[in-house]
């Protein structure tokens, strides 16, 4: 981080990041980070707390059956449609051919070049068409795996 950045910011902002930086360099030199570490991975290793906790790895585990409710039915329906191409985003259905396309608005058919976020300038005035980078965003973020590791699961 620049000079100009740190200067550009409130000042608690600046303070509460400088309080940061001190806490974290005060955490490294008592080697704190390294005392938690064993502490957690004490309590977890007597415990067997994740497995103990975890109905996925109970062997009483049922998963998905053919009773369940109508929502795992239009879950995995869902999963099916997205496999074929068709991805929610915004509460709003789009087709996508695979591979996705990670770089443009697809409703104006907008493209960004591939960098670093914070190279772009994504705030324009006076757009010719309708376009935001909000959508390829929203998109990368994969919410819909979800969906798809649900049907790939049962």
């Amino acid at each position: 981080m620049n000079i100009q950045t740190i200067l550009s910011k409130p000042i608690p902002v600046v303070w509460y990041r400088f309080k940061q930086l001190l806490k974290l360099h005060y955490y490294f030199r008592t080697q704190f980070w390294s005392q938690v570490e064993k502490q957690i991975a004490n309590k977890v290793s007597k415990a067997d707390t994740f497995k103990a906790k975890s109905q996925l790895f109970h062997d009483d585990f049922k998963g998905y059956n053919e009773s369940t409710s109508t929502g795992s039915r239009t879950t995995l329906e869902k999963a099916s449609r997205i496999l074929e191409g068709t991805i929610s985003i915004f509460e709003a259905d789009y087709e996508f051919d695979f591979p996705l396309q990670w770089n443009i608005d697809w409703r104006a058919n907008e493209t960004w070049d591939n960098k670093y976020f914070k190279g772009y300038s994504f705030y324009q005035a006076n757009k010719e068409k309708e376009y935001d980078v909000k959508f390829p965003w929203e998109l990368s973020r994969l919410s819909f795996l979800i969906t798809v590791s649900e049907r790939i699961l049962y």
